[in-house]
């Protein structure tokens, strides 16, 4: 399901545009090295021979240093990407009487109401994607360093997503889960 994995079209659209950039840099510097196109002289240095203060060197490492960076801040970005969330239609047993439409993620508060309130968990980011028939829920939940992780496992499995479940008349519902420990909200310091 490509709505679980929002960035996607971002990075093969630049992809693309990186791969056309350096096939048109590749083909114009073969086709200048066998003299198709009359651009440089075939006899001159490929480097400058004047001081590297001089020459546009210094200018080339920025450049390179501040691409780096970029790419390296979009590799951040791909590890924080939350997925797409849309407005659910609700089945009704009754077709006359009317659709019900709930935003995906006014669904999923009182879900993260419910696994804030077990001891050790501190944070939750859920996110609800894909739509009735093909639903996935996507948690993300912060824990102290002497959290039980596998209680708060449990109360999830049967506590949190079948309230959930219920609410929204689904017989079940696939999750995703990840836990993390954060040592700076724990009573519990390591050393």
């Amino acid at each position: 399901m490509d709505s679980l994995n929002r960035p996607a079209r971002l990075n093969r659209t630049l992809l693309a545009l990186a791969g056309a950039l350096l096939l048109a840099g590749g083909t114009f510097v073969v086709l200048t090295g066998l003299a198709v196109i009359p651009v440089l002289d075939p006899a001159s240095a490929v480097l400058p021979t004047a001081e590297i203060g001089s020459s546009w060197a210094p200018y080339a490492v920025v450049v390179a240093v501040i691409v780096g960076l970029a790419c390296l801040l979009w590799l951040a970005v791909q590890t924080t990407h939350r997925p797409r969330t849309g407005i659910w239609r609700l089945p009704t047993a009754d077709p006359a009487a009317g659709d019900t439409t709930i935003d995906a993620d006014v669904a999923v508060v009182p879900l993260t109401q419910d696994i804030l309130s077990y001891p050790g968990a501190h944070s939750v980011v859920a996110s609800l994607a894909g739509d009735a028939a093909d639903p996935v829920l996507e948690l993300r939940i912060g824990l102290e360093l002497d959290a039980d992780l596998a209680e708060i496992r449990r109360r999830i499995e049967t506590h949190a997503v079948p309230r959930l479940c219920a609410a929204l008349g689904l017989s079940e519902l696939p999750a995703r889960v990840r836990f993390h420990l954060d040592a700076t909200r724990s009573r519990i310091r390591a050393r």
